[in-house]
């Protein structure tokens, strides 16, 4: 027989792909386009994530770190010097009665139920943008903005428990935690299902929300720095954890002026790499060239740091 049929070959495992958006990010987009599935590369990066900033979260002095944000904060400047420390003691007075495994365990809790969220609003953002220039034309981006306001009530009705379990178990540390961590994971698996959902009756969508986690291998590398700089932490670690890792040019070159050190602490590498990757997919999938694609994905991150260029500059 003359007319051979070429076989196609069947998609990577999620590990694979993930590695393959690191090493050769178009060829793992084209694929990743064409056989899109989001939940994999989300799971492992929420695995990765909750390892590695457990680690970090243990070894952390949270009641440093925030009394350090507090006192960095500019709205203390309009606190009377008399009155600072008891305003710092009465924002840590919290934080004073729970064990450090406590503490780390409520930080985990509040920022990893975020990342759902996170992905969501990405990729909603995204999309919208998309829309706008007059690509994606048969994404559904009214229903996905129903969506996600259906899903943002997931968010205050667990913001509703936190409120009431720091409330209802004032001297309870334990049993708020309990209640804290029974409604992250609530919230989270509700907020999944309702966004796989609207992953598997708009197909342009899923592809976009796929794109978003597979880029954020960028973001668990990140992470991997992070916990290693931990474990090699000698003591306890008493930064925050954006400012760990030194991968932006303000941590290499710390300038004095307040608006040079924000626009230098805004040029990070594994942001920039994120973005970087984030445009090739987006590429992928819209069929837009690369230098559009790059112009949308880059322009959030662009307004964001005007607005700290300018809050900088007008606070300090």
């Amino acid at each position: 027989m003359s007319d051979q049929v070429r076989e196609t070959p069947a998609p990577r495992t999620p590990v694979a792909r993930l590695i393959g958006v690191l090493t050769s990010p178009g060829e793992a987009f084209k694929e990743i386009a064409a056989h899109p599935g989001w939940l994999p590369p989300f799971l492992v990066y929420m695995v990765v994530f909750c390892i590695c900033f457990g680690v970090y979260a243990v070894k952390a002095d949270w009641i440093a770190i925030v009394t350090e944000q507090i006192e960095s904060s500019p709205f203390m400047k309009l606190v009377p010097d008399a009155n600072r420390d008891e305003a710092i003691r009465g924002a840590t007075a919290g934080l004073q009665k729970l064990s450090r495994g406590q503490m780390a365990a409520t930080n985990l809790c509040n920022i990893g139920s975020s990342i759902v969220g996170f992905y969501h609003g990405m990729t909603l953002l995204y999309a919208t943008l998309f829309v706008m220039v007059g690509s994606l034309k048969d994404l559904k981006l009214g229903k996905a903005w129903g969506r996600f306001l259906l899903c943002l009530l997931l968010l205050i009705g667990y913001i509703v428990v936190y409120s009431i379990s720091n409330f209802a178990f004032h001297d309870s540390p334990a049993s708020a935690l309990l209640m804290i961590g029974t409604g992250s994971v609530v919230m989270v698996g509700l907020w999944t299902w309702l966004l796989n959902g609207q992953a598997a009756r708009d197909g342009e969508f899923h592809k976009m929300l796929t794109v978003c986690c597979y880029s954020s291998v960028v973001l668990m590398v990140s992470m991997i720095a992070v916990m290693a700089l931990s474990l090699a932490h000698q003591g306890d670690i008493q930064v925050a954890i954006d400012k760990l890792v030194p991968s932006n040019l303000g941590a290499v070159l710390a300038p004095d002026n307040a608006v040079l050190r924000t626009l230098f602490s805004s040029l990070d590498i594994f942001i920039l790499w994120f973005l970087a990757v984030l445009s090739i997919g987006f590429k992928t999938v819209t069929k837009l060239s690369f230098g559009m694609s790059a112009s949308m994905t880059f322009l959030p991150w662009g307004l964001v740091v005007m607005v700290k260029i300018a809050w900088a500059a007008v606070f300090g």
